[in-house]
C-alpha cells in the first residue's frame, strides 16, 4: 500500500481544525521517506516548509529499513482509525530510535509469517509450510529449526480435561496477610494435593490463584468445598471461584516494530487504539484458535498417561519418550500403538494442539480475571486479540486473560483494567502479575486412581 494513500485515508478521519498541522506533519514524513528510498523529489515537496518534530532527523539514518519503519507506524494509525492529530503525531514521533534487541534475537517479516502459519495451523508439516512460504522444505525446516533455538517455538497440547471427566476449577484469591500467603504456599509443598494444577502469587504476595482438576462427581466436589472451606477460614480474606469452560489462543503482530524488535504498545495512544478497535471492530478480527471443553469419553488409565504425557510436545518424536514412561508405570506398548492412541485422542478433542513461542521482549506474564455478565464475555475475550501473545479463559462467571507483557510496555495491563471496567456487564477485576508459583503440577501419577471398569474416579481425603 502507498504510503500517499495511507496517509489520505489518515487525513480524512481527523477533524477540520486539526488537519493542517497534521497534514504539514505527514508531509514532511513522506518526504523523509522518498528521500530514504533515494526516490526523485518534485519541485513542491524541495521547497515545502520544514517540521521541526521530524526534520531534525539525521540525514544518516535515511535508509531503505528506515522508511519501513515509518510506513510501519503509519499502517498502524491507520488500521486502529486513529483520528486525533496529536496521538498521530505522538505514535509517530515517540521513541522512533528504540535499544533495538541484538539482529539475531529481533522476528523479521518472514519469521512472523512462519509463527501466524503455525498459530492456524499448529501441526504443519516442514513440506506444507514450504509449499505456504514459496520456498524449499530444507529452508522451510531450517528456519524452523532458528526459531525453535532463539524463541523457543514449539507445539504442545491443551488437554480438555472434560473430557476425563476433571473439572478446571480456578480460585483467585487475597490472603488476610503475607504471613498468611507463606503459611498457604508451605501447606502446598508439604501435601502436593494430587489434582492440583497450580498455585500463583502476585507479586505483592498476597493475592493470586490457584488451580484444580476436580474429579467431577459428588465426591470430588464435596472435597473441593471442604478444601475450600477450610483455606477461607484459615488463609483468604476474599474469594471468587469459577469453573474454566474453553481456551483461546491468539497472537496479534499488529503492534511489532521489525526495526528494534520490540512492541509499540508502550505507547498509551497504541493501546487505547486498539482496545477501542476491538470494541468497535470485532467483525474485523479474525477468530482465535479456541478448545471448547466438551463432553467426556471412554478411557483407559494408558489413555490418560499417554494425554499428561504428551502434554509438553506435540510432535510424534515424543512417542519414544512416552514409551519409556508407560513402561516405568508398568505398561508395555509399541510406538506404533502409541501414536496411534494419541491420534484417536486429537480426533476427539481430548488433545488440542497450538504453537507456544517466547521472546526476549516479553518480560512479565500478567493475569487478569475479569467477573462479568454472559453478554460481555466475547467483546472481552477480543480485546486480548490486540495484545502480542495470550490466552483467553472462558469461564461460568466470567474471562481470564494470561497474556505476555512486553518490555517498556507496562501501561497496557493499566489500560486493559481500565477499559474492562468501563464494560457493561463487568462485576469485578482481578490483576495477578506473576511473581513465583509452584511450577506445573502433573497429573500423570493420578493415573491409577481411575477405575476403567466404572469409569469414574477413586478418591481420597488430601487428593484436593
Amino acid at each position: 500500500m502507498r504510503s500517499e494513500d495511507v496517509v489520505e485515508r489518515i487525513l480524512a478521519r481527523v477533524s477540520t481544525e486539526d488537519r493542517s498541522d497534521l497534514e504539514r506533519f505527514l508531509t514532511n514524513l513522506r518526504i523523509i521517506i522518498k528521500k530514504a528510498r533515494h526516490e526523485p523529489l518534485t519541485e513542491e515537496e524541495r521547497l515545502y516548509p520544514r517540521d521541526s518534530r521530524i526534520s531534525h532527523f539525521s540525514r544518516d539514518a535515511w535508509t531503505e529499513e528506515v522508511a519501513e519503519f515509518w510506513e510501519h507506524r503509519l499502517g498502524i494509525v491507520d488500521h486502529y482509525e486513529i483520528a486525533d492529530a496529536q496521538r498521530v503525531i505522538d505514535l509517530l514521533t515517540s521513541d522512533w530510535f528504540l535499544p533495538p534487541y541484538p539482529v539475531q534475537l529481533r522476528l523479521n517479516r518472514r519469521q512472523v509469517r512462519i509463527l501466524l502459519e503455525l498459530h492456524r495451523t499448529p501441526l504443519l508439516s516442514a513440506n506444507r509450510l514450504a509449499r505456504r512460504l514459496g520456498t524449499t522444505p530444507r529452508t522451510a525446516q531450517k528456519e524452523l529449526r532458528q526459531l525453535e533455538s532463539r524463541f523457543n517455538l514449539r507445539t504442545v497440547y491443551q488437554e480438555d480435561f472434560q473430557k476425563f471427566k476433571l473439572a478446571h476449577m480456578i480460585v483467585y484469591f487475597r490472603t488476610r496477610s503475607v504471613e498468611h500467603s507463606r503459611q498457604l504456599e508451605q501447606l502446598h509443598r508439604r501435601s502436593r494435593p494430587l489434582f492440583l494444577n497450580v498455585l500463583v502469587f502476585d507479586e505483592d504476595y498476597q493475592g493470586g490463584y490457584i488451580a484444580y482438576y476436580v474429579p467431577d462427581q459428588p465426591r470430588g466436589q464435596r472435597l473441593f468445598e471442604a478444601r475450600l472451606s477450610e483455606l477461607r477460614e484459615d488463609y483468604f480474606e476474599t474469594d471468587y471461584v469459577d469453573r474454566i469452560r474453553g481456551l483461546s489462543v491468539s497472537t496479534s503482530f499488529d503492534a511489532y516494530d521489525f526495526a528494534s524488535g520490540t512492541w509499540l504498545l508502550q505507547s498509551h495512544t497504541i493501546s487505547e487504539a486498539a482496545l477501542q478497535f476491538a470494541r468497535t471492530h470485532d467483525w474485523a478480527i479474525p477468530p482465535a484458535p479456541t478448545l471448547v471443553y466438551g463432553e467426556s469419553i471412554r478411557f483407559s488409565q494408558v489413555d490418560f498417561l499417554i494425554a499428561e504425557l504428551s502434554l509438553v510436545e506435540a510432535r510424534p518424536a515424543r512417542s519414544g519418550h512416552i514409551q519409556e514412561q508407560l513402561r516405568m508405570r508398568g505398561f508395555t506398548l509399541a510406538e506404533k500403538t502409541i501414536y496411534a492412541r494419541l491420534q484417536m485422542l486429537r480426533q476427539v478433542g481430548a488433545l488440542w494442539p497450538f504453537t507456544y513461542f517466547e521472546a526476549p521482549s516479553f518480560e512479565s506474564f500478567v493475569s487478569l480475571y475479569v467477573r462479568c455478565e454472559p453478554g460481555s464475555r466475547k467483546a472481552i475475550g477480543l480485546m486480548a486479540c490486540v495484545l502480542p501473545y495470550a490466552f483467553v479463559q472462558q469461564s461460568d462467571h466470567g474471562v481470564t486473560i494470561h497474556f505476555q507483557q512486553a518490555a517498556r510496555c507496562g501501561s497496557i495491563t493499566g489500560q486493559l483494567v481500565r477499559a474492562l471496567s468501563r464494560e457493561e456487564g463487568v462485576t469485578h477485576i482481578a490483576v495477578v502479575r506473576r511473581a513465583g508459583n509452584l511450577g506445573g503440577v502433573s497429573h500423570v501419577n493420578a493415573f491409577d486412581r481411575w477405575d476403567e471398569a466404572h469409569q469414574r474416579w477413586l478418591l481420597q481425603e488430601g487428593d484436593i
